[in-house]
């Protein structure tokens, strides 16, 4: 459960961060479906939250990440193979299977 506040209290330094004095991470990410419980968010004195700078995402790979299947006719050519025709999930699926987190930690 401490790795769970720790990523969720790192999330909202990291959005007051990029509202106010700019990015902190590119590569900074949730790795979880849900945010913790207001009552778990106890103790958070001796959290160390840092950051990596990591690198932006170039444009066609922001859009991989975020548009949904049917509008993959909008991305070049290149980028089709990425779509479900080729892939046994959305491309969503294959930027969280990529993912350092998910390769960290998969069983």
């Amino acid at each position: 459960m401490m790795r769970v506040k720790t990523d969720y209290i790192t999330g909202l330094q990291w959005v007051l961060h990029y509202y106010y004095q700019g990015v902190t991470s590119w590569s900074w990410f949730f790795p979880y479906h849900y945010a913790p419980m207001m009552s778990d968010l106890v103790d958070l004195e001796s959290l160390n939250l840092e950051y990596s700078m990591g690198k932006p995402f170039r444009p066609f790979e922001q859009l991989l990440a975020v548009l949904p299947p049917a509008s993959m006719k909008h991305l070049p050519s290149a980028f089709h193979v990425f779509s479900p025709h080729f892939l046994s999930a959305s491309c969503l699926f294959f930027f969280f299977v990529s993912s350092p987190f998910f390769l960290k930690n998969r069983t």
